[in-house]
């Protein structure tokens, strides 16, 4: 750098108009917010009775990426959360997936909230 130009100057000249240090802070920022909103929806809906547990889907997309990890059966994103849940046979499962959304909407503000139940299953014992 030219001891003559303001940092400013510099920065200003570098393609992301020296956003690129703050932006990915930003990012990291995110995903960590990201990353502490999923453990928590996942330990949450996990401590429901009717939900026997997580799944990522067929396809394994209910999944939300962190570093050297993955959190399976939610995916927060941008705009909504997802949430893939086996249950217990017993309640309705209407009933079961709005009892889900109204318990993961306040820890998803501004963001919908959609339940996917990816089996049903009897006779599951509790996890220890």
């Amino acid at each position: 750098m030219n001891p003559s130009r303001g940092s400013s100057e510099a920065d200003a000249s570098r393609p992301d108009g020296g956003a690129g240090s703050a932006d990915a802070s930003t990012g990291a920022e995110e995903g960590h917010r990201r990353e502490r909103t999923a453990r928590e929806i996942a330990d949450r809906v996990r401590g429901l009775s009717d939900v026997a547990d997580l799944s990522a889907g067929a396809f394994r997309t209910i999944t939300t990426f962190t570093p050297g990890d993955r959190i399976e059966g939610v995916a927060v994103r941008e705009d909504d959360v997802a949430i893939g849940v086996v249950l217990r046979c017993g309640r309705p499962i209407p009933e079961v997936a709005a009892e889900i959304r109204a318990l993961v909407a306040p820890m998803a503000p501004g963001r919908r909230v959609d339940v996917s139940v990816e089996d049903v299953v009897a006779d599951v014992p509790d996890r220890a």
